[in-house]
């Protein structure tokens, strides 16, 4: 059997030693992530086990997704199939870790839910709910119950003006009702189909200080 070799990391370790993940190079990366998704979803394929350890970037940084070991076919799908889906507990949506899915649950909303988590990691290097301890994975069941929408940090809240769009595709993978969950292909329209501005956490910083200054000018 002949392989791609991919020669450098994977997500999760890139992230680690190049953070904070440049702005042009996170949007390419949830683009690809994006594309790739929507059209394996597009296919009737779900991966089911999506996260930063399952992309890897070859030599000329393009992400590739792997390890389709746990994906089922849409079609295909029962309740058996999703109901005991092992994978790491942070990328898993609140209706599978809460198990509050039933029959004709569409399981292409657990690879929406994954997929807005490594969106999100990208942009804060951070869980949106935290990482679960093994020994006490009832606490995140218990605080994921009692969360109802994603809440950015006060730290965090400079996103809201200056990756809008990145923002609102992100939190409408995560949101709580798989019903009203975006589908990929919609993420992918609403932040990286179109032309719009991307800051680096320097040009953030810049705009702020302009802010700052022009109401001090004005005292």
């Amino acid at each position: 059997m002949a392989m791609e070799h991919v020669s450098r990391d994977d997500l999760h370790d890139y992230i680690s030693h190049n953070w904070p993940v440049h702005t042009d190079t996170r949007r390419r990366y949830a683009g690809d992530i994006l594309s790739a998704v929507s059209y394996i979803h597009d296919m009737g394929i779900a991966h089911c086990d999506l996260k930063l350890e399952n992309m890897l970037i070859d030599s000329n940084g393009t992400l590739k997704i792997i390890d389709f070991g746990s994906s089922l076919r849409v079609a295909q799908a029962t309740y058996e199939d999703f109901a005991y889906i092992a994978t790491t507990p942070e990328y898993l949506p609140p209706e599978i870790v809460c198990a509050t899915a039933g029959e004709g649950y569409d399981i292409r909303a657990i690879d929406e839910w994954s997929v807005g988590v490594v969106l999100f990691i990208l942009l804060t290097g951070r869980f949106p709910f935290g990482e679960v301890d093994p020994h006490r994975i009832a606490k995140y069941i218990q605080k994921i119950r009692g969360a109802k929408s994603l809440q950015l940090r006060q730290s965090e809240e400079m996103y809201l003006y200056f990756e809008k769009d990145y923002l609102e595709a992100t939190r409408g993978l995560l949101c709580f009702d798989p019903e009203a969950r975006f589908p990929v292909s919609k993420a992918l329209q609403i932040g990286f189909t179109k032309n719009s501005s991307a800051f680096s956490l320097e040009d953030i910083e810049n705009e702020i200080d302009k802010e700052f200054g022009s109401i001090f000018d004005d005292l």
